[in-house]
């Protein structure tokens, strides 16, 4: 599962149990060799006692307490979780600060501070392992920031994916919409002119329809008086030569 299942379907993730075997002290010897050096001693023996009897390997700890961050709309324990797990599958063989920092949360309880706990812890390591050293310890620290960072960009390239997937995708949808809304947009201000252009012939042709109308109306009332005036004229004539005495 990858990281952005986390944001999909959030579920509780389960450590695993059981894992890898730690090398003898003997090969630890010959990794952190060159890097050996003096590191102070805590005073305090029962959390070394403690640590010595209690510690739990790295693999059983679902989430040091040192780094569980509290969770919030900008933090993910479910991620924190994911990572942790991550470091834990991918542990170096030999002591080294993640087996430090598994070692310090055991003596949580004790209420020490920090600083105290990682000493005791280093110490403990130390009496098991003669060559182990500081300069192990912070190599290390650059090797896990270095899987963390690896996570990263896989996580970086599961979003980009995913927005490649739900955004992208739907962007291109809204762009294709768009553009066919302008088109049916172009073609109804189209329309419209056309219309506009219809409604102006329909009037001009309408008004030079009355026009005509009445032109002829009137030609045709005045041929008609026209034709009645020359009808009334003539039966007029007639009857005034019906009167005369002629033969």
């Amino acid at each position: 599962m990858g990281f952005i299942d986390l944001f999909i379907k959030p579920e509780p993730q389960e450590q695993k149990k059981g894992g890898q075997t730690k090398p003898s002290p003997a090969s630890t010897n010959n990794a952190a060799s060159s890097h050996q050096q003096s590191a102070p001693r805590s005073t305090d023996t029962n959390a070394q006692q403690t640590a010595a009897t209690t510690a739990p390997s790295s693999e059983n700890v679902s989430l040091p307490v040192d780094y569980a961050i509290e969770s919030s709309s900008e933090i993910s324990m479910d991620v924190q979780k994911k990572l942790w797990q991550t470091l834990q599958d991918r542990n170096i063989p030999g002591p080294d600060i993640m087996e430090m920092i598994t070692y310090s949360a055991s003596l949580e309880s004790l209420g020490l501070p920090t600083e105290k706990r990682y000493e005791a812890a280093f110490n403990v390591l130390k009496s098991q392992y003669p060559t182990f050293n500081k300069k192990t310890v912070l190599n290390s620290a650059d090797v896990y920031i270095s899987y963390v960072k690896e996570e990263l960009e896989s996580g970086k390239r599961q979003f980009a994916e995913k927005r490649r997937h739900d955004v992208d995708a739907k962007r291109q949808e809204v762009s294709n919409l768009i553009n066919n809304r302008t088109l049916l947009m172009a073609q109804i201000e189209d329309l419209k002119k056309r219309c506009d252009m219809l409604t102006q012939r329909i009037e001009e042709t309408q008004g030079a329809a009355d026009k005509s109308d009445k032109e002829i109306a009137h030609n045709e009332q005045v041929f008609e008086n026209t034709v009645n005036a020359m009808i009334k004229r003539i039966e007029e004539d007639k009857e005034v030569m019906s009167k005369l005495n002629i033969n």
